[in-house]
């Protein structure tokens, strides 16, 4: 697993994280990416996923825009997502955002009719 070693991971993780990247079209973690991007000389966003654009992009900016848009606090914000204050906060400050909230936030900022 020359490719497992060059990536920085055991033999063992290589074996089964990069089948699963292969098979089961799984993204790999943005660090990842971007080793895989740099080894095979690749834009750093060819194993991008849409999260990681989304990562990419001035979320804050987005999340803040929508809300004051939509006249909400962030109390009000975290509520219609099922989270709290202190994540809305931490996303307006460029703290990452899960998976899981990252779909909800598009479905109403950036896909909203």
């Amino acid at each position: 697993m020359d490719l497992a070693v060059k990536l920085g991971l055991s033999k063992k993780q290589g074996r089964y994280l990069i089948k699963d990247y292969e098979t089961r079209g799984l993204y790999p973690p943005q660090e990842l990416s971007m080793k895989l991007a740099k080894l095979f000389n690749v834009d750093k966003k060819y194993f991008y996923d849409e999260y990681y654009e989304f990562l990419d992009m001035d979320y804050p900016k987005i999340i803040k825009d929508y809300r004051l848009k939509n006249n909400l606090s962030k109390t009000k914000l975290a509520t219609m997502l099922g989270t709290t204050y202190n994540n809305v906060l931490r996303w307006e400050n460029r703290k990452n955002i899960g998976r899981k909230y990252y779909k909800t936030l598009i479905r109403i900022t950036i896909k909203e009719p």
